[in-house]
């Protein structure tokens, strides 16, 4: 019974002193601490939002921050947040050409086959892309931001 007891006694002093010495890496942001690499902090998609869509086509090749739409079609959402119509003759409001903002947090893919994480520098003039941001209800255009996600559709054939 006395070595039982002495057991839990040592175990019970010899936790606090193992769990002092795990103590958390200087920066917990860092991928890797021997690098000194920090990785990006993308913030996740608002959980009481909508998706605005908008379709259409690189009107030039893509920056790293931005890209030309030609947009032939949009979702309800991207409808009341352009302030009208956005398909081609259809309105009094028309935004024939719509400059996107992305950023490092911009997830860019493809669809079809050639399904894999691509970057910026794919999108080429004449694609066709798919551009979702989420935010609240009734966000206006200008108050949007980044892109949450770019589809490449691939050129029209």
């Amino acid at each position: 019974m006395r070595k039982i007891l002495m057991m839990v006694t040592a175990a019970a002093v010899a936790m606090p002193i193992s769990l002092a010495g795990a103590t958390k890496p200087e920066n917990p942001g860092q991928a890797n601490p021997h690098k000194g690499a920090k990785p990006t902090i993308c913030k996740p998609a608002a959980k009481r939002g909508v998706t605005f869509i908008v379709r259409g086509v690189l009107v030039q090749d893509a920056t790293a921050t931005d890209l030309l739409v030609d947009v032939t079609s949009v979702n309800s959402h991207a409808k009341k947040a352009l302030a009208g119509p956005t398909a081609r003759g259809g309105g009094i409001y028309s935004v024939p050409m719509l400059p996107v903002t992305i950023g490092t947090c911009t997830h860019i893919s493809s669809k079809g086959q050639d399904a894999r994480k691509r970057s910026w520098s794919t999108l080429k003039a004449g694609d066709r892309v798919v551009v979702a941001w989420s935010a609240k209800r009734g966000t206006a255009y200008a108050d949007l931001g980044t892109a949450r996600r770019v589809v490449d559709r691939g050129p029209k054939l």
